[in-house]
C-alpha cells in the first residue's frame, strides 16, 4: 500500500470496541483498515488488509497500562467537555520502520497530519541504530507546538487528534541497519458529534437513517 514503492514499513492491526459505562473492552472481528484521503493522501479511500495484531499483545501488562490509561484521560476529556455518551472504537496498530543503506524509513510518509480519530496514544517499544524519528506536534493552523523524541521504550504522545496535526521526521541508519518499533492506539468516541464521518470520511448522503 505504499504509494512511494517503499518496504521499510510493516504493520499489524486490530480493533477494539468500549462503552464507557460497560465493564469490558470487546476485541472485534477482524475488519480491514480505511482511512479518508481528507486525512490520508499517501493510502486513503481504500481498504488496507494488514494481519492481526498476535492474541499475547492483549495479555501484555505493558499494553493493557497503555490501553487502560489512555481510557482514563480520554474519558476525562469527553466528560469535561460535557460529552458524557461514549462508544469507543479503538483502533491497535502496531508498527516497525526499518531503515538501512538502501532505504530511509518514514513513520509518516503522508507528511503532517491529522488520524481522522478524537484522540491517541503512541508508545515507543524499540529504537534501535538508527538517528532522526522526531515528532512535531502543530496546531490545526499548521503552528509548531513542540517537537519532542521518544528515546526510550515506554515514552509516550498522548494527543487530542481533533485539535492537533503531527509529523515524524525520517530515520537513518547509524551503521548497516536500524529500527522503530512503535505500538499506537486510536480512539474514536462514536457518540461525539461528527466523529464517525470524520473517522470514516462519510459525508450525509452515505447515512442511513432507521
Amino acid at each position: 500500500y505504499m504509494a512511494d514503492g517503499g518496504t521499510y514499513r510493516l504493520r499489524r492491526y486490530s480493533t477494539l470496541f468500549f462503552e464507557s459505562h460497560g465493564m469490558a473492552i470487546l476485541k472485534m472481528p477482524y475488519m480491514p483498515l480505511f482511512k479518508s484521503s481528507s486525512y490520508n493522501s499517501f493510502a486513503g479511500d481504500i481498504f488496507r488488509e494488514f494481519q492481526e495484531t498476535e492474541s499475547s499483545l492483549f495479555f501484555n501488562p505493558y499494553f493493557l497500562r497503555l490501553l487502560n490509561e489512555s481510557l482514563r484521560v480520554f474519558i476525562a476529556c469527553e466528560n469535561q467537555c460535557g460529552r458524557t455518551k461514549q462508544k469507543w472504537f479503538i483502533e491497535v496498530d502496531q508498527y516497525r520502520i526499518t531503515a538501512d543503506k538502501k532505504q530511509i524509513g518514514k513513520p509518516t510518509p503522508e507528511g503532517i497530519h491529522s488520524d481522522g480519530t478524537n484522540y491517541f496514544s503512541l508508545m515507543l517499544v524499540n529504537r534501535e541504530g538508527i538517528s532522526g524519528g522526531v515528532s512535531s506536534l502543530y496546531d490545526n493552523d499548521l503552528n509548531l507546538k513542540r517537537e519532542v523524541t521518544l528515546e526510550y521504550p515506554g515514552d509516550v504522545i498522548m494527543l487530542d487528534d481533533a485539535s492537533m496535526m503531527h509529523g515524524v521526521t525520517s530515520l537513518e541508519p547509524l551503521e548497516d541497519h536500524g529500527v522503530r518499533d512503535i505500538l499506537h492506539i486510536s480512539f474514536t468516541n462514536l457518540l461525539r458529534p461528527g466523529s464517525v464521518n470524520r473517522r470514516f470520511g462519510f459525508g450525509s448522503a452515505d447515512m442511513l437513517t432507521i
